[in-house]
């Protein structure tokens, strides 16, 4: 009872959008090339803040403010990367302007967001539980920040030079980014500001507090939230983005023969991180374990389709008993997460019916996966037409392995639900 009393204060209720100022030119990089354009596994850097954000479900909207010579390469951006939730409008020359911009373009909604987050398109590495945390906290208090200790102490010099006093670090907080806030909030601060508040002010919690008298919650940030400043953090962040596009694989199966083994082999040789379980463990696996993974591949043998005493067709156990670690990884499935995810079934059976079954069954499963996002496959072995397994020889082994893994690596929905027969040699 308490889990679900937790689960419903965390969930959005309430509308929200974000405004992402990519208007700046980058002067600290040094580089002809804005940092928010600046490419990164042949992506530019604001495309991956863009679709950490277009991956929230209830993010409705993404108001990305740009220079009017960017205007036309932006959009171009939208258009090579699928971003269907932005709207673009024309940012200002400081980073203020660039943002008040942006809110007024939420302003002109026929109702206005109840929140909005404010955020740098230069740090892509933000997370949902971050943003859902901001939002929530701005909903209840009016104004909410990311804040991460410091991790130098700051000092203040005279005007000769010499240091004049320190802080105490442990009072003090670095202020990072998301923030978010009530619209009313941030956009009643906004018309309020003085003309040196646009042009130098940084701080979009102090406009809230001074102008419209809110004080912000303060939330504790993690440290992914680093934003790209210097040229070496492009390096540093295309070393984050290959990690994180790194595909994770869960082998399951109730044994660990030739074909398990070949198959974590070519899946390995892929740069695919793979983890193995035994059909009954996969209960035992933690829920967070189960929705980082990208990939489930599920092994079922004749044994799981032999037909029960009796004769009549409904007493032959059904298949999707022995699909149940698919329909349980199904379920924990989060389609917000950077990759696709795909969920392969493959069955080694002599079984008459074992095609049909799979067939059928794979019907139901992919019904319930296309509305997540997620593609599913079949892969059926008919044992009847070749040696017992046992004997199978290592070359229809590694050939089953490709085969079975060039497909749950797959990332076409056009194939999903689809059922593949494995001709041996």
């Amino acid at each position: 009872m308490e889990d679900e009393e937790s689960d419903e204060k965390d969930k959005v209720t309430f509308t929200v959008c974000a405004v992402l100022p990519a208007a700046g030119s980058g002067t600290r990089m040094r580089m002809e090339t804005p940092k928010q354009f600046c490419e990164i596994l042949d992506r530019p850097l604001i495309s991956y803040t863009i679709e950490a954000f277009e991956r929230v479900r209830w993010m409705k909207e993404i108001v990305v403010p740009v220079a009017e010579d960017t205007l036309e390469h932006m959009q171009q951006i939208l258009k090579n990367f699928n971003h269907t939730k932005v709207r673009l409008t024309l940012g200002g020359n400081t980073r203020h302007k660039s943002i008040f911009s942006g809110v007024k373009e939420l302003a002109n909604h026929k109702k206005p967001p109840d929140i909005v987050i404010i955020h740098d398109a230069v740090r892509p590495f933000v997370s949902e539980d971050i943003l859902r945390k901001v939002a929530l906290a701005a909903n209840n208090h009016g104004a909410a920040g990311v804040t991460r200790p410091l991790v130098s102490t700051v000092i203040a010099c005279n005007e000769e030079g010499f240091l004049d006093h320190s802080l105490e670090r442990s009072t003090y907080r670095n202020s990072e980014m998301p923030q978010a806030f009530k619209f009313d909030v941030i956009f009643g601060a906004y018309q309020k500001c003085t003309e040196y508040d646009f042009e130098h002010g940084t701080e979009c919690l102090h406009l809230a507090l001074t102008y419209s008298n809110t004080r912000a919650k303060l939330v504790e940030g993690t440290d992914s939230l680093w934003k790209v400043t210097h040229k070496r953090d492009l390096f540093a962040a295309e070393a984050t983005l290959k990690e994180l596009r790194r595909l994770k694989a869960l082998v399951i199966s109730d044994q660990q023969g030739p074909v398990e083994e070949q198959l974590i082999s070519k899946l390995r040789k892929q740069n695919v991180d793979v983890q193995f379980s035994s059909s009954s463990d996969l209960s035992n696996i933690p829920k967070a374990a189960l929705c980082s993974v990208d990939v489930v591949c599920k092994i079922i043998r004749h044994t799981c389709l032999s037909r029960v005493s009796g004769t009549a067709e409904e007493e032959r156990p059904s298949l999707i008993l022995d699909l149940s670690p698919s329909i349980e990884a199904l379920e924990v499935f989060d389609n917000s997460a950077h990759q696709r995810k795909s969920i392969l079934t493959l069955v080694i059976s002599h079984e008459q019916n074992g095609l049909d079954d799979l067939k059928k069954h794979m019907v139901e499963l992919n019904s319930r996966a296309r509305s997540k996002g997620i593609t599913c496959f079949g892969i059926y072995v008919d044992t009847a037409k070749c040696n017992k397994e046992d004997h199978w020889p290592i070359e229809d082994c590694k050939n089953l392995a490709e085969m079975t893994s060039e497909i749950a690596l797959n990332t076409s929905s056009l194939l999903s639900g689809q059922v593949f027969e494995y001709l041996y040699n």
